[in-house]
């Protein structure tokens, strides 16, 4: 009799799997996890291609506006140059300069041009790098080629790629976003089920903490915790999480209550099935797809809360970007430069949309509304 009812009860619960398959299935899922996939690819190949063109500046390109064309960085060359000179400790003296290519002397012992060496092919406004010492003299010839820079998107005002910054900025922001919902609806998952399976005292107190945290005026308490503690990335994922689990809290504990009066779970209350196997085998398997549906509702709304976040400067921050510091910064210069702005803004809504496609397709299929 009671593999009868657990027979019973593993096809009557819902099955994630098929669910999310059959969603997408729909159009629109389609088309927002095909926009999803490419941005996260294009996030993948910016950071595989160059890990720190987000932060790298350009002096001599502030503001540039987007171009497909691309700029000869032979200005910056002699920055360069005289970088890397004072941290290895060597003489450079320009020989000849030419369009193309630029030729000096470097002079100092081998392990200061070494040193020089290095830094320069580390700078990302070189293009092609030889140097060849002359045995006996402690000095050796250098040619430099400038590299070509595209900003496609254009520049900010301190010469930094606006396209680089604005896939950075949507993958923290969508990182945090993610990683948040994952930490609210684990705890909301947690605490609805031990409450609606329990009852009693621990759902009355249980119950209490969440309209506590309720009344808490989310945002000034997520700025209140920022400024106090800083914000790093880090901090701005566990604050959004702790604070967002109570509405998972009450949507699976209302689901867990309801499925404790289906028939097949009194049955197995009645035939004195253990109350751990009822909860393992009977409820989880229902109330998880209800959470995966409500982590698809939670990610866009942390995302949209972040991005607030990080533009009233209590957010993420430098050395590291986001689309709501982005915004902050390009408004300043939002007249003249207008790109700084819109670019961020049109990844934010496109990167929202895709997100409630997948959302709207999952819940329709599974009817299941939290």
């Amino acid at each position: 009799m009671s593999a009868t009812l657990e027979d019973r009860s593993s096809r009557s619960a819902a099955d994630p799997g098929p669910a999310i398959v059959r969603a997408m299935r729909r159009p629109g899922a389609r088309v927002g996890a095909a926009g999803l996939l490419l941005l996260l690819a294009a996030i993948v190949v910016s950071l595989a291609w160059a890990p720190d063109a987000f932060r790298q500046i350009h002096s001599g390109h502030a503001l540039s506006p987007p171009s497909l064309q691309s700029i000869s960085a032979r200005d910056e060359v002699g920055g360069a140059v005289a970088e890397a000179e004072v941290s290895a400790s060597v003489q450079v003296e320009e020989r000849r300069a030419a369009p193309a290519r630029q030729t000096y002397e470097v002079c100092g012992t081998a392990a200061g041009r070494a040193q020089f060496l290095r830094s320069l092919e580390r700078s990302p406004v070189m293009g092609s790098v030889s140097m060849t010492a002359r045995p006996g003299s402690g000095c050796a010839s250098l040619v430099l080629e400038a590299s070509s820079l595209r900003f496609p998107f254009g520049s900010d005002d301190l010469g930094r790629d606006v396209l680089s910054r604005t896939l950075m900025g949507i993958g923290i922001s969508l990182t945090v976003g993610l990683s948040a919902a994952l930490i609210a609806i684990s705890l909301g998952l947690v605490c609805g089920m031990v409450a609606g399976f329990f009852r009693g005292w621990l759902d009355f107190a249980l119950m209490r903490v969440v309209d506590v945290v309720y009344s808490l005026p989310l945002l000034f308490i997520v700025i209140l915790l920022a400024a106090m503690f800083g914000g790093s990335i880090a901090m701005t994922i566990l604050v959004l999480g702790l604070l967002d689990w109570p509405d998972t809290a009450r949507i699976i504990r209302g689901r867990t209550i309801a499925l404790m009066e289906e028939n097949y779970v009194v049955a197995a209350v009645t035939l004195g099935v253990a109350r751990r196997r009822i909860l393992v085998r009977h409820i989880m398997p229902n109330v998880l797809q209800l959470a995966f549906v409500q982590l698809t509702v939670a990610v866009p709304k942390l995302i949209i809360l972040e991005t607030s976040l990080s533009f009233l400067g209590f957010g993420v921050r430098e050395p590291y970007t986001s689309i709501g510091l982005l915004i902050l910064q390009g408004t300043g210069n939002i007249e003249g430069a207008p790109w700084q702005v819109l670019f961020p803004v049109l990844f934010l809504i496109a990167s929202l949309l895709a997100l409630e496609a997948v959302s709207d397709s999952l819940r329709d299929e599974t009817d299941l509304r939290p």
